[in-house]
């Protein structure tokens, strides 16, 4: 299960690992949830009452409610990978720190891939300036947000508080270098070379370059490494190939600094080199993607995928330099920690890719949901769901897996005919697709528990998947008003 699990991009098979943006989910707690892990500590209103069989959340903007969508994934990943892990009796922890941290990587890292992705797409949509794509950026920023606090904290935590922390580690609130987000926060490497149980971030034996840990400024560097993305972006679409040539250099010297940052705030865990090409092979990847949104090539949202799906990997990696430099106990390698990373990836791809189908469509209105661009999207959002169903397979059989995966894709539809009432104005025809939405939860909740014998709890899957529908379905809502109400 473990080998079917790890999610490797064309980049990935061919050389190295592709390494995504960093974040928009805020700090696991001590419980290994997000700030808005499930129905118990949402962030969103609940939007009026229409009778609806699954009340949706209330969101300003579907930007806010694609992140907050994906913040679901992290909670539903661990209910079923500690049932799973129980089921298969996998060697490891779920729950250790390390597991915790690995999976809190791997939830940052694969949502702002997503979130930047859906930013750019915004952009060619409508206008720079637009406010849907304000709104989008402030969600890009909200992840960087949470992205620095996180990152600064395990720095200093690594080097001690009163140690050498510099800019890069400040424990301290935002300052004028690090606004505030104007919206709240709402998810390895390769494995050791010389053999599977060792650590993936050794101490390296090769002298490294020096660098100024107080000078280097690591929320500002990444900032400005959005920055770039955005003229990346810009130039894409204008076809301006000087400026993205000089958009990518400038990104490539991020990336090594950042090598030599992790480095520094690890003492050594983490080499310069093995960052620096983790984040080159995601400067491959996201400005692949950004190519293809550009090019209005619908490979551009396989390319955002399976950036996503290398991000187990990537924090992997990332997660054992800083567990190790933290002193954090358990192991990001064993089988019950990679299921639970790999699950977190996998149901964030869930909630974005389906909010990024519908984004693509609504501005064309009903008609859009038969278009070119939405169906292109639905490819990756298929092979996402086909990812899931693999889970079903190892437990039940190839027979139980057929049965997963045909319910899994009605419900999928489901959602589609939701939009397709919301977009008609036919309030019934909404109401009759939350009803079969919310048998369907039922329905899979049972199937799970029984297809593990037990180990995964029916009621706890119902309760976040149910949390994961009406965030879905309230940033459905807010992309109609976004985009057709004004």
């Amino acid at each position: 299960m473990r080998d079917r699990l790890r999610f490797r991009s064309r980049r990935v098979l061919a050389a190295a690992i592709t390494l995504a943006v960093l974040g928009t989910v805020p700090a696991c707690g001590g419980d290994g949830g997000t700030s808005t892990p499930g129905p118990d500590s949402t962030q969103a209103a609940t939007a009026p009452d229409l009778g609806l069989a699954i009340t949706p959340s209330a969101y300003p903007d579907p930007y806010t409610g694609a992140v907050d969508a994906a913040a679901q994934a992290p909670e539903l990943a661990l209910v079923l990978a500690r049932g799973i892990a129980k089921a298969e009796k996998m060697s490891g922890d779920v729950k250790s720190p390390a597991s915790d941290l690995a999976a809190q990587l791997t939830s940052l890292l694969a949502t702002h891939v997503y979130a930047v992705g859906s930013a750019v797409s915004t952009v060619y949509q409508t206008d720079r300036k637009s406010k849907q794509s304000e709104a989008a950026w402030a969600a890009v920023e909200a992840n960087s947000t949470a992205l620095i606090k996180l990152v600064r904290s395990l720095g200093a935590e690594a080097l001690g508080t009163g140690g050498r922390g510099g800019k890069g580690t400040s424990r301290l609130a935002p300052t004028a270098d690090t606004p505030p987000p104007s919206a709240p926060p709402a998810n390895p490497g390769e494995k050791g070379k010389k053999g599977k149980d060792e650590s993936p971030s050794p101490r390296p034996t090769a002298t490294e370059p020096p660098f100024d840990l107080d000078e280097y400024d690591f929320a500002k560097a990444w900032r400005e490494h959005v920055g770039l993305l955005t003229d990346y972006a810009l130039a894409a679409r204008g076809q301006n190939e000087s400026d993205q040539g000089t958009a990518r250099r400038r990104l490539d010297g991020w990336a090594s600094q950042a090598g030599q940052y992790f480095r520094a705030i690890t003492e050594g865990r983490l080499s310069s080199y093995t960052v620096r090409t983790d984040l080159g092979d995601y400067l491959d990847a996201i400005t692949e993607a950004i190519d293809g949104i550009a090019s209005r090539d619908g490979e551009s949202f396989v390319a955002l995928r399976e950036g996503a799906d290398a991000m187990p990997e990537i924090s992997q990696r990332l997660a054992g330099g800083l567990a190790a430099a933290t002193d954090r106990k358990g192991s990001v390698t064993d089988a019950a920690a990679e299921l639970r990373a790999n699950l977190t990836a996998t149901m964030t791809g869930h909630s974005y890719l389906t909010v990024m189908a519908f984004q693509v469509a609504v501005k064309a209105g009903s008609a859009g949901l038969v278009g070119t661009n939405y169906r292109r999207v639905q490819v990756s959002l298929d092979d996402n769901s086909k990812q899931i169903a693999e889970l079903v397979k190892d437990l039940g059989g190839p027979f139980k897996e057929a049965e997963f995966l045909q319910g899994w894709r009605i419900h999928l539809r489901d959602l589609e005919n939701y939009t397709r009432g919301l977009l008609d104005g036919d309030l019934a025809v909404r109401r009759t697709a939350a009803d079969a939405l919310n048998t369907y939860l039922g329905t899979v909740s049972k199937f799970l528990k029984n297809v593990t014998k037990g180990a995964v709890p029916a009621e706890a899957v119902e309760e976040r998947l149910r949390a994961q529908l009406a965030a879905m379905i309230g940033a459905v809502d807010a992309l109609e008003a976004a985009f057709r109400s004004n």
